[in-house]
C-alpha cells in the first residue's frame, strides 16, 4: 500500500457554507505517511476514491457531493500551483479544517508561515460543528482493520 501509518481525527457534522438547502457535510482529517508525490496523491489517488464513491464533478465547485477529499498539508511543503495549493488556505478560515488537523497534530506549524495552528483563532472556533463519536469510531475501526 502506498499510504501507511494512518490516523483519523474526530468527524464533525457541519452545514454547507452558503448553501442552506444542501445536506450537511461530515468533516475530518486523516494523517498518513506516503512516498507518493502531492500531485499524484491529490489527482490520482484521492480523486479515484471520490470517483469510486460516486462524485461527479460539475462547474459548480460547491455542488452537493458524496465525497470531497482535499490535501491540506504535505510535510513542510509550500506549493502554489494553479490546481494545487499546499498548505490548503482553508486552514486559516475554516474551523472544520483547522480543528481536526489540530487534534491530530497539536504542534502543527503551518508551512511557509512559521505560525502554530493552535495560535490561530480559527483553530478554536467550533461554531456549527457537531461531533459524531459513533461515526468516528466506525471509521477508526475500519482504518485499524486495514492496517
Amino acid at each position: 500500500m502506498c499510504i501507511r501509518d494512518r490516523a483519523g481525527s474526530t468527524i464533525y457534522q457541519t452545514q454547507p457554507l452558503g448553501r442552506p438547502d444542501q445536506p450537511a457535510f461530515y468533516n475530518g482529517v486523516w494523517q498518513a505517511r506516503t512516498a507518493v508525490s502531492p500531485r499524484d496523491l491529490k489527482f490520482r489517488i484521492l480523486r479515484a476514491i471520490e470517483d469510486e464513491l460516486g462524485r461527479v464533478r460539475t462547474d459548480d465547485r460547491y455542488a452537493p457531493r458524496p465525497m470531497d477529499l482535499d490535501l491540506i498539508a504535505y510535510g513542510d511543503l509550500v506549493s502554489e500551483e494553479t490546481d494545487l495549493t499546499i498548505p490548503d488556505p482553508d486552514i486559516f478560515s475554516r474551523g472544520f479544517v483547522a480543528i481536526p488537523l489540530l487534534e491530530l497534530a497539536p504542534d502543527f506549524v503551518v508551512p511557509g508561515t512559521g505560525e502554530k495552528l493552535s495560535s490561530l483563532a480559527v483553530a478554536h472556533t467550533k461554531d456549527g460543528m457537531v461531533k459524531l463519536p459513533a461515526y468516528t469510531k466506525t471509521l477508526r475501526d475500519r482504518l485499524n482493520q486495514d492496517n
